[in-house]
């Protein structure tokens, strides 16, 4: 796929497909599928994993050469979905009440 833009105003105008792979001219995004593991492959049921969609509707194109770059920001404009990192254990500790407290970067859980 390529992005189109508007040679006059840099303006994002959609996202075209190729000659051999063709799309609708009035595409925003595009959405492909990660598979967590081989099976879900054939079984979509055993995916873990969610489609993920780009949306290009606000991207901009001023560059004179004709190279720009992207950078990905995590979730969507509101700050949601943006997920968390995968943490390791800081610590474990036992109270004088016999309470167990596990705890690593994101989270303080009691057993």
């Amino acid at each position: 796929a390529k992005l189109k833009f508007d040679p006059a105003s840099g303006d994002f105008v959609s996202v075209t497909g190729t000659e051999a792979d063709p799309l609708p001219e009035d595409l925003n995004s595009i959405g492909f599928t990660v598979y967590s593991n081989a099976a879900a492959v054939t079984d979509p049921t055993q995916n873990t994993f969610r489609d993920i969609d780009l949306d290009f509707s606000k991207v901009t194109q001023y560059a004179t050469s004709g190279v720009s770059n992207l950078t990905a920001v995590k979730g969507g404009l509101d700050g949601k979905g943006a997920g968390k990192q995968f943490g390791n254990m800081n610590g474990v500790s036992v109270d004088t009440s016999g309470k167990i407290n596990a705890n690593s970067v994101h989270i303080t859980k009691l057993f």
